[in-house]
């Protein structure tokens, strides 16, 4: 059993490696989605979190384009992403959507400045709907 799953840790060690630096180049994205996913796990980190990056094709095709682990959602976090990604040749998307977070917004800004900034709808209903009451929520 310990062999396997040496093997199995081994081959799924070298796919995230190729997925890591595969080259972004072939596709553009009209739009990208990001997020920081975080995980209720305990680990020497109180705030771990894995940064995402969906891409949306013109024909409206989604792909995952990058993830990594960080500390918290935070800019220098996603600015090191997103670097990572125009590095391997992503060209800024025509509109970047994300949650509130302003770390998502500034690394844009300082990575692809020409891509429109749109917040999540879905999360903003979410937010507002978490601070009405629990009596007023179901007519809302």
């Amino acid at each position: 059993m310990s062999v396997t799953l040496t093997r199995l840790t081994s081959q799924r060690q070298n796919d995230h490696a190729a997925f890591q630096q595969r080259d972004l180049s072939c596709t553009d994205h009209v739009s990208l989605w990001g997020d920081g996913i975080h995980l209720c796990i305990r680990l020497d980190e109180a705030k771990a979190v894995v940064l995402v990056m969906i891409g949306v094709r013109a024909d409206g095709a989604k792909k995952l384009v990058a993830m990594t682990d960080g500390y918290r959602a935070s800019a220098g976090a996603r600015v090191d992403l997103l670097r990572d990604c125009a590095r391997r040749g992503m060209r800024a998307p025509v509109l970047a959507v994300g949650d509130g977070a302003l770390g998502f917004r500034k690394a844009l800004r300082e990575v692809f400045p020409e891509t429109r900034e749109q917040r999540c709808w879905v999360r903003k209903t979410a937010n507002v709907m978490d601070a009405l009451s629990k009596f007023a929520q179901p007519a809302a």
